[in-house]
């Protein structure tokens, strides 16, 4: 959450609602040699991740207190030998991306932010192929909403603020009950991401509104 980077500037910065909550997973190739069954399976594997990014930080996370790994009984491969994205969103992917690096045994595993995971295990040939590691209470991405307290202290755009609020409210209810209703947007704004692909990779993403409980916690942690 941004907000630890840009507080010590800003001081008058409110987080007031969450616009939603996201969550990772690792995804690994079965088909490895030995085979990966289980999180403590990961030791040794090639897992690839985008450098500094909050996938990673879940990776590090889960491999230490999940997997009960240390650093050095894994490697985070971020990029190819030959360069190229590692990123994608519909197929056919690149040459470069997680997903032709894992058919080609250059990594076992991969963690990124949707829909490159949900690319990779179509590229494996479904679900049957893949081993998918996931624990929501670890680490969840929260995109969050601020303000400054000076906005807040105005009766003018405290009030305007109240309202956008509630319409993001009815919004946030329409992607969490009736999200078919909106997949086609949402694909137009967003690399062209399949409907299909959208479908698998939704569950993924909590529209949750509001203040999550433990807030002050998780500031805590992430600043470390």
């Amino acid at each position: 959450m941004h907000v630890i980077h840009d507080a010590p500037a800003h001081p008058d910065l409110r987080i007031i609602t969450t616009v939603a909550e996201v969550y990772c997973r690792i995804v690994a190739n079965k088909a490895t040699s030995p085979p990966i069954r289980t999180p403590a399976d990961l030791k040794g594997k090639r897992i690839g991740v985008v450098r500094n990014s909050t996938a990673e930080f879940f990776a590090y996370r889960y491999l230490r207190e999940v997997a009960g790994l240390k650093e050095g009984e894994y490697t985070f491969v971020t990029s190819p030998a030959g360069g190229g994205s590692t990123l994608c969103y519909a197929e056919p992917c690149g040459n470069g991306s997680f997903a032709a690096m894992l058919q080609r045994g250059e990594i076992d595993a991969v963690t990124v932010y949707e829909p490159t995971t949900e690319m990779v295990i179509r590229t494996m040939g479904g679900y049957e192929n893949a081993v998918v590691f996931r624990n929501d209470s670890l680490y969840r991405e929260l995109s969050v909403m601020y303000t400054t307290q000076a906005k807040l202290d105005d009766p003018a755009t405290r009030k305007e603020i109240v309202e956008f609020l509630r319409a993001l409210e009815k919004v946030q209810w329409t992607f969490a009950n009736e999200p078919a209703r909106i997949w086609g947007c949402v694909s137009g704004i967003a690399n062209n991401v399949s409907t299909e692909v959208l479908e698998k990779i939704w569950p993924l993403t909590r529209w949750s509104g509001g203040l999550p409980d433990g807030m002050l916690d998780i500031l805590v942690a992430e600043d470390e």
